[in-house]
């Protein structure tokens, strides 16, 4: 009995222990990296706008650990990592260069109040994440039956079918393209988005039944090989070829699953290949060069002090916003929610939420 209780106790004992390294951990890099900032452009921040980086660093790394701790990646990791590049690496570096996204002029006021959102957001998150962690609610086994082999054969001819109409119709060119034209924007978009879908998730499935079934492994290459000429990397957005190439590393090797190597894809992507990816919004594959991918790789530090880590700003952004118009009550969530819906029929249709802000300040 005793020797049950003491091993409680060392257990509770080294976990407050790992808790308080993560702390340790956490604050360290927090003040290193915000020391960093400092001495590479110069002393722009403020003590108050200091101590709320320093606060929401702490709080992400220690959301970082805790992901890392329970799996080898999650949601959760994603969305940590995410939080530590775009509402703490970035800021700190756009604060600190003087830098302002799309012409806004930021005051010491705007950065604490930023940070306090930011804040809020990080505790309700976790607070939630707590909570659903601590439920009675536990996975059961499930037994999935395998797709049927006419079935494969239907989905794969549709992806060929697919494939094969792109290439007629865009060439192999690898850029911003889409796979139908429609007189309704609209509708195009989301057409385009279904058979993006479609392609992506018979890939996975094809994946899976080959795995199960143990058929050759030209399903499964036929099946990449449509992915890619319908769905390159380059002639997406970086979201989306971000999400479905993940997903599709995931599926395909089992290797990337381990040891957290995925989150460390994940911060390279988001650090490294997302500004990289950027060359390709309004080239095609053929036309960016090699010089143009290392002029890139060489000012990655000042990538972030860019338009395209704005993600911080826009809470800048949208809070000037509805201190000067008020609040929309939800209409600019019936947008998103509806946006299949053609502006024909619906004259009023809110505009992207970005359009909307950049039109109120």
């Amino acid at each position: 009995m005793n020797r049950c209780l003491y091993k409680n106790n060392e257990y509770k004992y080294q976990k407050q222990e790992i808790d308080l390294n993560s702390f340790v951990v956490a604050l360290f890099l927090a003040l290193f990296f915000l020391a960093f900032a400092v001495l590479q452009f110069g002393n722009s921040l403020t003590v108050l706008q200091a101590i709320s980086f320093s606060i929401n660093g702490i709080f992400i790394y220690l959301m970082l650990f805790r992901g890392l701790s329970k799996f080898s990646f999650s949601i959760d990791l994603i969305h940590s990592v995410f939080c530590l590049l775009f509402f703490w690496v970035a800021p700190i570096l756009q604060v600190s260069s003087g830098f302002n996204a799309w012409g806004l002029s930021v005051k010491e006021n705007d950065i604490i109040r930023a940070n306090i959102f930011i804040l809020l957001w990080l505790m309700f998150y976790n607070i939630g994440a707590l909570c659903c962690n601590g439920s009675s609610w536990k996975a059961k086994q499930r037994s999935y039956s395998v797709v049927s082999k006419k079935l494969i054969y239907v989905i794969l001819f549709t992806m060929v079918i697919i494939s094969l109409n792109y290439i007629r119709k865009n060439g192999l060119d690898f850029g911003r393209n889409s796979f139908v034209e429609t007189e309704t924007q609209s509708i195009g978009l989301l057409l385009n988005h279904c058979i993006t879908a479609f392609v992506t998730f018979g890939t996975i499935v094809i994946i899976n039944w080959a795995r199960q079934t143990k058929q050759n492994k030209i399903f499964i290459i036929v099946s990449i090989v449509c992915l890619l000429l319908s769905c390159f990397p380059t002639a997406m957005s970086r979201y989306a070829a971000g999400s479905i190439y993940c997903c599709l590393l995931l599926t395909l090797i089992p290797w990337f699953r381990e040891k957290h190597r995925m989150v460390m894809i994940l911060l390279i992507g988001m650090a490294v290949l997302f500004p990289i990816m950027d060359l390709y919004r309004y080239k095609s594959f053929s036309e960016v060069t090699l010089s143009d991918i290392q002029n890139q790789f060489a000012n990655l530090s000042e990538y972030f002090s860019s338009g395209n880590y704005d993600a911080y700003q826009m809470i800048i952004a949208a809070t000037r916003s509805v201190e000067k118009v008020g609040y929309t009550y939800g209409n600019q969530l019936l947008g998103t929610l509806f946006f299949f819906f053609p502006r024909k029929f619906w004259s009023n249709k809110p505009v992207s939420t970005g359009t909307y802000i950049a039109s109120t300040l």
